[in-house]
């Protein structure tokens, strides 16, 4: 759907006389208006809790069910505060005590970037691996990727969203500083992600963001699925919800807008079908290691990996959970 836009959108811009380009823009709203009238409905079936819960998703809620994973007050507090609130901060070394994870993954990371290129979409981000957008190789000997699968990590992330999930989307890039009060792009813009009934993204400061200048993430509290901000420009199957400039501001009460400031090693974890932005740094780099999770029968979160040579003998030494979150052949 939002492939079809943009294709249709490149091509009133390069193609179509200017005389005609406002007829082309009545023409493409009005397509919009027919395909949302088409798809509008199965979005709602399709995402309400009998479909997506009992049909759709029957094997996830299954090996959910079948495989309980008791949680210890760390994880408790955080699924409670995903399940309020929509995002929940912790740390690296109180989510995985007394592992020391941060140095190996900060001098990993600076390694990966090395060779980082600017985004094709997002021209403010140097990107690890490869470009926004591109299919990554998964490699499961990646300390970020093993983060991404560590258990306690899924155990915590698959309570909140009641089923197993699937890693669907992993990326790790360097914000580059813009001039003070230039203008925000994409998703320095308060937007929803697509989707479905729930998703989470773990977000993993690589640096300190500990001002507005870092390019903090920014959420709004209680914005996700049977939050109360839920009801404000409500999230589109196509392409979430980009409202417009300074509506959110006036909308919502400063004090539901959470600012996510912390150290190197800070973990944000947030279902991002409610209202979020970041990444609009003046000060400094930053560097951020982003993991998605979603549904196995995700209506518009397609995986975004491919596999590697002898992918099932890398398999072997994971847990049944782990294997789950990555094996979508």
């Amino acid at each position: 759907m939002l492939l079809c836009r943009l294709l249709l959108l490149g091509m009133l811009r390069r193609f179509i006389p200017q005389p005609l380009k406002p007829l082309a823009r009545i023409a493409l709203k009005f397509f919009h208006a027919i395909r949302w009238a088409f798809f509008h409905p199965y979005y709602v079936i399709a995402t309400s809790r009998p479909v997506w819960f009992h049909l759709m998703n029957r094997e996830g809620r299954a090996n959910f069910r079948r495989n309980p994973a008791p949680l210890d007050g760390i994880q408790e507090r955080i699924v409670s505060d995903l399940k309020a609130e929509g995002i929940t901060i912790t740390h690296l070394d109180d989510l995985f005590p007394g592992r020391r994870l941060l140095p190996e993954l900060e001098f990993h990371a600076r390694q990966a970037l090395a060779a980082a290129r600017v985004g094709r979409k997002k021209t403010f981000l140097r990107y690890a691996w490869l470009n926004s957008g591109d299919t990554i190789l998964l490699d499961l000997a990646d300390p970020l990727i093993r983060l991404a699968i560590e258990p306690r990590a899924l155990e915590t992330i698959n309570a909140y969203m009641a089923l197993w999930s699937k890693l669907d989307f992993y990326s790790l890039a360097a914000t580059l500083p813009v001039p003070d009060g230039s203008a925000e792009q994409g998703s320095q813009r308060w937007h929803r992600d697509p989707g479905d009934k729930r998703i989470c993204k773990m977000f993993l400061y690589l640096t300190d963001v500990t001002n507005n200048g870092a390019g903090p993430f920014y959420y709004v509290r209680a914005s996700h699925e049977g939050g109360r901000w839920r009801g404000v420009y409500p999230p589109r199957p196509d392409d979430g919800y980009y409202p417009p400039s300074g509506d959110i501001e006036r909308i919502i009460p400063h004090a539901d807008i959470m600012t996510c400031l912390g150290r190197a090693g800070t973990i944000i974890l947030a279902d991002t079908t409610g209202f979020h932005r970041g990444g609009y740094t003046t000060a400094q780099d930053r560097i951020m290691f982003t993991a998605a999770y979603s549904a196995k029968w995700s209506i518009t979160h397609p995986i975004k990996y491919r596999y590697p040579a002898r992918f099932d003998e890398a398999l072997l030494p994971l847990l049944p959970i782990q294997r789950y979150a990555v094996d979508n052949r």
